[in-house]
């Protein structure tokens, strides 16, 4: 696939999750799905961007966003069941891919 489109995809999949994580809490019907299919494609974005350096520490930070991406998954699947548990995961992911982000920087 075309990286550039792949970059948008992700970009539109980030706006759509947070947008969809607004939605379920105004109790909006639709909101799970929209949030299964942006979670979907941020994993998928993850999983499909496999770091071929030799850089170790470069390779565990991208190790910590696929898992990231996972926990989005995982917070949709909890979401469709109406547990509290995927509002943790979303945390938890947000967590992970902010300390990425900055521990990159440097």
């Amino acid at each position: 696939m075309n990286e550039k489109i792949k970059n948008y995809l992700f970009y539109a999949s980030g706006i759509a999750l947070v947008a969809a994580a607004v939605l379920y809490a105004t109790q909006w019907e639709y909101a799970s799905y929209l949030y299964a299919v942006a979670s979907a494609g941020v994993a998928l974005y993850y999983l499909t961007t496999p770091y071929r350096g030799e850089n170790k520490r470069i390779r565990r930070l991208h190790g910590y966003m696929v898992f990231a991406g996972l926990l989005l998954v995982a917070s949709s699947f909890f979401m469709f069941r109406k547990e509290q548990t995927w509002l943790l995961c979303l945390l938890i992911s947000a967590a992970l891919q902010l300390y990425v982000v900055i521990v990159r920087k440097e």
